[in-house]
């Protein structure tokens, strides 16, 4: 081999080597650049999420609760009338809303979640600013013993979905939850840009 092509397979080796690191560095900045926008996304959304809650709960009198706390501890069924324990809130008979949250709360929509899932009673509210009371009107009505959830659907200014969830029997309020739900565009792209940089 002369020494002309020696130096020419030498140059393509170490031309394709730096193109090879060159690529992998890149690679691993790209992975870097998107888990930092990312973490902006995340911290953006904390820093600006609503929370929207009925303002108006009212608190039960001390010895409703002892009393419902002590038939609940007692250890005859029949005598047992609540499964769960004693609710410390009373749901009042107008009810209003309120953003206690960092951030607006936009497309708002109350209802009551029935036993097949559909929605009724709904009430649709275009914004909330942080701070500000909302009444409802009309309020749902229930019965008395009646097991029901009432449900708040709202969306931060990010685009993410907030469910703000109260489980009830007739006025008392039994639970309460908050979950989320990214927008479907933003699970969609997360999917594909997970597969791609794992």
């Amino acid at each position: 081999m002369s020494c002309d092509a020696w130096t020419f397979l030498n140059s393509q080796f170490l031309g394709t080597l730096v193109l090879v690191v060159t690529v992998i560095v890149l690679g691993i900045y790209a992975r870097d650049t998107r888990r930092i926008a990312r973490a902006t996304v995340e911290q953006r959304n904390l820093t600006h999420r609503p929370c929207v809650v009925i303002a108006n709960l009212k608190l039960r009198e001390g010895i409703k609760v002892a009393m419902e706390q002590a038939l609940e501890d007692n250890p005859q069924p029949a005598w047992k009338p609540f499964q769960d324990s004693p609710s410390m809130f009373v749901l009042p008979t107008a009810i209003s809303l309120e953003n206690v949250g960092m951030g607006p709360a936009l497309s708002i929509e109350a209802y009551r979640l029935g036993p097949d899932r559909k929605r009724t009673s709904r009430l649709v509210i275009a914004h909330l600013k942080v701070g500000a009371v909302i009444g409802l009107d009309p309020t749902p009505s229930f019965k008395n013993s009646e097991e029901w959830i009432f449900e708040i659907a709202y969306q931060g200014v990010s685009g993410v979905k907030f469910f703000s969830r109260y489980t009830l029997a007739g006025n008392l309020v039994s639970d309460f939850a908050i979950r989320t739900d990214e927008a479907p565009i933003g699970r969609f792209m997360g999917r594909i840009l997970g597969k791609l940089f794992r």
